[in-house]
């Protein structure tokens, strides 16, 4: 048992934590003026973004008063570590999913970030047609938020992969000043679900000078379209919304002055159409990280591209290879060039089971395997023999119908 000294407390945490539970204890310890809080995760359960980006959050905010945490964690859970400090540089980050990261407001951050999620994501699983974009699209947009509504400079956000049940869950969350301050130039509303409710409305916070008002709309019915599900909770409201349904609640403690906290999930095997949902264009189309200008073609490198050349390595491959073959017109060239040898575990994840699923006729017509050095072929020969006497998947793979 950790004593507690004048200064000093502890906040033992234990089974699945309340976020709100949580915030309220903390902010109990600082206004009883403790400065200094040792957080014991020792008996704590699962932890999830929407758990961990409002503990992180809290933390950031109090800590930046001057507030000094220190903790236990008896699991050496990964997680931990980012929810005392959210890791700041994603870029050069090992680990993208399931930890919390920070972000700043600012177009180049929100960019490095959804692009570093999107590069890391695509090659852990398939996504259905337009579920990619729809992840880019919701990401860009929330995460802008925080510059454009928050008057907040940093935000915070966690990603995880819940293969289970085929779904992606997000978390982002600021300290600012909440969805009901920012639209009061607009319209005072009743209460914090209310202005959560407006916020909602299509283009009800639109500055044709500085952005469209189209963020938390969008993510609504985006999310509705995927079947996912989504909560946004703000001040002292809370509105969830899943199906057709939509629930609102009040009561809520806030981070610090209002706090915006934005939480969906979407399953990732679900085809969802941006425009058509939306009935709008939109600029969303992460193939241009392969398409080689001067050859005018979608070049795939695989000694840039992959983290290895385990098994591992090879499925994160596969994936990558073809959930851009469901967003590009044509064929995808796979360029072995500097790559001189792998393993055969590689060779039969990344391209043997490829060969097996697309069926070799489609294969041959939407894959093109360039500057391959001679042990590298034989090892793509060997995989692809061994995979062609099995059963193929259907020709509809990269169709979603």
């Amino acid at each position: 048992m950790v004593p507690i000294e004048l200064n000093s407390a502890a906040l033992v945490l234990m089974g699945t934590i309340d976020p709100n539970e949580f915030v309220a204890k903390f902010k109990a310890l600082v206004e009883a003026g403790h400065r200094s809080i040792h957080l014991d995760f020792q008996e704590v359960g699962g932890l999830f973004p929407n758990i961990n980006v409002p503990m992180a959050a809290t933390l950031q905010y109090y800590k930046a008063s001057g507030v000094e945490v220190t903790y236990a964690d008896g699991s050496r859970n990964p997680i931990i570590p980012s929810i005392i400090n959210p890791i700041y540089d994603i870029a050069s980050s090992d680990a993208v999913l399931s930890r919390v990261h920070q972000f700043t407001g600012s177009p180049e951050s929100v960019e490095i970030s959804i692009d570093t999620i999107i590069d890391r994501v695509q090659g852990a699983v398939e996504f259905a047609k337009g579920n990619l974009d729809t992840i880019g699209w919701c990401l860009n947009e929330i995460m802008d938020n925080v510059s454009n509504h928050s008057r907040e400079s940093v935000g915070f956000f966690e990603i995880q992969l819940h293969r289970k049940n085929k779904r992606l869950a997000i978390c982002i969350a600021d300290t600012g000043v909440g969805i009901r301050e920012s639209l009061r130039q607009r319209r005072t509303a009743r209460s914090d679900e209310d202005a959560i409710t407006l916020a909602m409305g299509h283009k009800y916070t639109r500055d044709s000078k500085t952005y469209q008002g189209n963020g938390l709309w969008g993510l609504n019915e985006l999310v509705r379209a995927g079947k996912g599900m989504l909560v946004v909770s703000s001040g002292n409201g809370i509105v969830r919304i899943e199906g057709e349904s939509s629930t609102h609640q009040s009561g809520r403690l806030p981070i610090g002055y209002g706090d915006t906290i934005i939480d969906f999930q979407i399953p990732y095997d679900e085809p969802i159409d941006i425009e058509k949902t939306l009935g709008q264009s939109t600029e969303v189309d992460f193939s241009w990280k392969i398409y080689d200008m001067n050859s005018n073609k979608y070049v795939l490198r695989v000694a840039s591209e992959t983290r290895g050349y385990t098994r591992k390595a090879g499925a994160e491959m596969y994936n990558k290879t073809i959930n851009y073959l469901k967003v590009i017109p044509g064929y995808i060239e796979i360029d072995f060039s500097s790559v001189g040898r792998f393993s055969a575990s590689f060779a039969d994840e990344f391209i043997g089971k490829m060969v097996r699923n697309l069926g070799f006729t489609q294969f041959i017509n939407l894959v093109r395997i360039v500057n391959m050095e001679r042990a590298v072929a034989a090892q793509i020969d060997q995989a692809v023999q061994r995979r062609l006497g099995e059963r193929a998947a259907p020709a509809s793979v990269l169709q979603d119908e």
